[in-house]
């Protein structure tokens, strides 16, 4: 089974990107932050910066209207991995691929509006 769950803050506003085939697909990253104390009782605080990929259809609109810089956002989807070569060299990137997004945020980027009841995955 391939299944993640994870929250975090979007980094920056979503990016729209169209497949050769024209399929469209939306692309964040999400912030998650961790925070625990060493055996010195030092307070440790470490930031992982996770790709978010969102190519379900009925996320798009979604995406569009909630996905903003600063968001807040509970991903469930799954792992991929991704190799790609550039110049020669070899790369292995770990992204989620969304099912299911959910955003606490109370704005949408329609001013004011109240997403309480708008979310059609929750």
């Amino acid at each position: 089974m391939n299944q993640i769950t994870i929250s975090g803050n979007l980094t920056a506003d979503f990016t729209r990107k169209t497949t050769d085939s024209g399929r469209d697909w939306s692309l964040f990253t999400i912030a998650n932050n961790t925070v625990y104390f060493n055996k010195a009782q030092e307070k440790i605080e470490k930031v992982t910066f996770i790709d978010i990929v969102c190519s379900k259809s009925g996320l798009q609109e979604y995406v569009k209207k909630y996905a903003f810089k600063g968001a807040f956002c509970l991903v469930l989807g799954r792992l991929e991995i991704v190799k790609t070569d550039k110049d020669g060299a070899k790369y292995t990137n770990v992204r989620i691929v969304a099912d299911e997004l959910h955003f606490s945020s109370s704005q949408s980027r329609s001013a004011g509006a109240d997403i309480s009841n708008d979310n059609p995955f929750i």
